[in-house]
């Protein structure tokens, strides 16, 4: 009777063994589960982020396309960690109340802008783009061109060098006051812009990269050229494997706009 007990239970050895099975399948099995969350949520941010910087560049976008290349200049400067930045200057008709873009003839599609103010988009100190827009009265007979890039300031010039704005980077405009700065959603990384190698839109002739304004030396088209847009963004690795390192999402479009007015 004794024997037949013995026989039908399971030794000290078989149950250590099965446990021990059952541990190693258990830390397996949460392991897999682990790294699949983690994927799936870096995958998340890693959407959002692509999303971001796409909304970025159509914003910068949309608005070269309404101004006059010969009228839109950039500035280089570097950040506080040592990267490459550009700000863009140009000239907005857009209203401020209404948003309404104004000409001299409204509802005329080859009537003249009436420039409404002057736009910056440049990155902040902490990773943010802002649209910085000047709606102060002035005679937009030439660009302007923004003289210095500080920590806290983006000074803007006329072409005789006279000081038309200056924009806080650290602090919001004044409500009421002829300034506004608006930020573009997302933190990011670089932006940057140039000329980029392509045709003359009037006459198809080829040139290299040149800076906004550039007259075509076969028709004399000024801001002839393309402005070739890059907007990155950086985001931590969210995965155990890959922790410490980051992902960065960079996004290139070109704007061209055939307002030479």
């Amino acid at each position: 009777m004794n024997a037949q007990n013995r026989r039908a239970g399971f030794t000290l050895l078989e149950i250590i063994v099965a446990m021990s099975i059952f541990a190693i399948v258990a830390v397996l099995t949460l392991g897999m589960l682990k790294r699949s969350a983690e994927t799936a949520s870096m995958d998340l941010i890693q959407t959002h982020t692509e999303n971001q910087v796409q909304e970025a560049v159509d914003s910068i976008v949309r608005d070269l396309k309404e101004t006059s290349p010969a009228l839109c200049t950039f500035a280089n400067f570097n950040d506080a960690q040592g990267r490459a930045q550009t700000a863009i200057c140009f000239p907005t008709a857009r209203a401020r109340a209404s948003g309404a873009f104004q000409t001299e003839s409204m509802g005329v599609i080859s009537g003249r802008p009436v420039w409404q103010g002057a736009v910056v988009y440049a990155i902040g100190p902490d990773g943010v783009i802002f649209k910085y827009v000047d709606y102060s009265a002035r005679a937009y007979t030439g660009p302007l061109y923004v003289s210095a890039v500080t920590a806290n300031d983006i000074t803007v010039c006329m072409p005789d060098g006279t000081v038309t704005a200056v924009f806080s980077r650290v602090n919001r405009p004044a409500a009421g006051g002829p300034q506004t700065a608006v930020p573009l959603q997302g933190r990011f990384r670089q932006l940057a812009a140039q000329m980029s190698r392509t045709t003359c839109w009037n006459c198809s002739t080829e040139f290299i990269p040149m800076p906004p304004g550039f007259t075509c030396p076969t028709c004399a088209q000024a801001g002839a050229g393309a402005i070739q847009l890059t907007v990155s963004s950086e985001i931590e690795h969210r995965t155990s494997q890959l922790s410490g390192t980051n992902v960065i999402t960079t996004l290139t479009n070109e704007a061209l706009s055939r307002n030479q007015n």
